[in-house]
């Protein structure tokens, strides 16, 4: 679920925006921790890139022909569950909180 710009779900962003260049690695957890040295890391929304993605996606997955439909289906999909507004002429905006 997307909070502002905070995700609270990570469930609902489709795998395809989850790549390096988005994220940010965090510290490794201390060694008292129970999953000591585990690194996670933080979704950087905003580094999402709103143009090119369809090329992008074209080139990790050059066996689907269908890539623009799937993007417009996924965007409705988070529309329908109140994530984001449609702005017009393919143009979608985050819901403030």
């Amino acid at each position: 679920m997307l909070r502002g710009s905070r995700v609270t779900d990570p469930s609902l962003l489709p795998k395809q925006f989850l790549v390096c260049e988005v994220t940010r690695e965090r510290q490794p957890l201390a060694p008292t921790a129970r999953r000591a040295g585990w690194i996670s890391c933080n979704i950087l929304l905003g580094d999402i890139p709103a143009s090119a993605l369809e090329d992008r996606l074209k080139a990790i997955y050059p066996g689907n022909n269908n890539v623009r439909a799937k993007i417009r289906q996924q965007l409705q999909v988070l529309r329908d569950q109140g994530y984001l507004s449609f702005v017009g002429r393919g143009r979608y905006r985050v819901r403030a909180a």
